[in-house]
């Protein structure tokens, strides 16, 4: 199997060479988004420093657009106490089969590379993926569509992760003439993972623990490391695990430019569990990776309402509820030893977001358009697990550009 870097160098490659072909269509958008974080860890006390968020989106469209090449770059730091730090490599090629007037479908290929900070340094994986979408319009409002996905990725210092994931969806969109769109999904999904019998008996410590692992910090921070399931037997060579996810979604438009979106996800696991989940800094969850959705039955709900200036500027306030009950990891205490109930964790998050996008010099940049970044938020994450309860706020100050 060729390597993640091997398709990342690839990739890149052709990121670099087609927009030198004639007829190639490049786009560009950067931003770098600094923010002074306050954590406020329950019965710790509050920790306040700056974060940075940035990253480069860059691609090139050619044969017609048919094809697309494109390189992702996410990187920045978490506000918790630590070398929080990534930096994450996305590139890959798509290409579509069929005309967009009528149905037709995407075929695609990607890498990752994922680098973290000490804090979580173990935690490094390289990635693989394939998808097949599909997507057919039988009529003037009505979209379906439909995917197929893989996902191979390889954790360099945590074998048992070492995971091969396969997922499929299907989608329904619908136009109303009363400028409503409704979306309806379902998704089915099954990981495999290489996996090691990690034994953890309820109020114990792990009879073998995964190479890397920790156990935390005093109360109040966000220690690095990982966490065992806490079950008697864990996940052993490639037993699977599943999940079934659904999701609704209304978009309503509530006047000229502005906008009214509400969306209601549900997920059910099933099967075998991750061997380990790996130890998260705050404000850092649902990521589909680290934050393993195999490894927990979840609800959220989200709403935004959104506004567009006549000059391009933006306005979004927004909400989002999350409530997760983990199926085998143990809740554990301060000192990072499971709870004397053996009680499985559960988190509630609560955040509330404003944000803002201000065009800046107007039309002096020519085919580069500059935008301040702004923007405030509150999370208010609950856990019987002592790591994961702490109040959070942010302020961003930023700027982006697109090409």
């Amino acid at each position: 199997m060729p390597r993640p870097q091997a398709v990342l160098s690839l990739a890149l490659g052709l990121t670099v060479a087609l927009p030198l072909t004639a007829r190639a269509q490049v786009g560009l958008d950067v931003a770098l988004v600094p923010a002074f974080e306050a954590l406020s860890p329950d019965g710790g006390p509050k920790e306040s420093r700056g974060t940075i968020d940035g990253g480069l989106d860059a691609e090139a469209l050619f044969a017609q657009e048919r094809g697309r090449v494109f390189y992702t770059l996410d990187a920045g730091t978490f506000g918790s106490p630590g070398d929080w730090s990534f930096f994450q490599h996305d590139a890959g090629l798509t290409w579509r089969l069929g005309d967009t007037a009528g149905p037709h479908a995407f075929l695609g290929v990607s890498g990752t590379l994922r680098r973290n900070g000490e804090a979580w340094a173990a935690a490094d994986y390289g990635a693989l993926g394939a998808k097949l979408n599909g997507v057919w319009s039988p009529r003037v409002g009505l979209t379906l569509r439909a995917g197929l996905r893989a996902d191979v990725r390889q954790f360099d210092d945590l074998p048992p992760l070492d995971q091969v994931e396969t997922s499929g969806f299907a989608s329904v969109l619908l136009n109303l003439p009363s400028r409503t769109t409704l979306i309806g999904e379902v998704s089915v999904g099954g990981k495999a993972y290489a996996g090691e019998a990690v034994l953890v008996p309820s109020g114990g410590e792990p009879a073998a623990a995964p190479p890397g692992s920790g156990r935390g910090k005093a109360q109040g921070s966000m220690g690095p490391g990982l966490r065992s399931t806490g079950l008697a037997a864990v996940t052993e060579g490639r037993d699977p695990a599943g999940q079934v996810t659904w999701l609704v979604r209304a978009a309503q438009s509530l006047g000229a430019r502005t906008g009214l979106s509400l969306q209601l996800a549900r997920r059910s696991v099933f099967g075998s569990v991750p061997p380990v989940v790996v130890t998260l800094p705050a404000l850092l969850f649902e990521d589909g990776v680290y934050d393993d959705p195999y490894a927990s039955d979840a609800s959220s709900a989200r709403g935004a309402v959104k506004h567009v200036f006549p000059g391009g500027g933006e306005v979004e306030v927004s909400g989002y509820w999350l409530d997760k009950a983990y199926v085998a990891t143990v809740a554990l205490d301060a000192s990072g030893q499971p709870l004397p109930d053996g009680a499985l964790r559960a988190d509630t998050v609560w955040q509330a977001a404003v944000s803002a996008a201000i065009p800046v010099l107007g039309g002096r940049t020519g085919a580069v358009a500059l935008a301040l970044e702004l923007g405030w938020d509150y999370t208010r994450h609950r856990s019987n697990d002592a790591f994961y309860r702490y109040d959070a706020q942010a302020v961003h100050v930023g700027l982006s550009a697109r090409y």
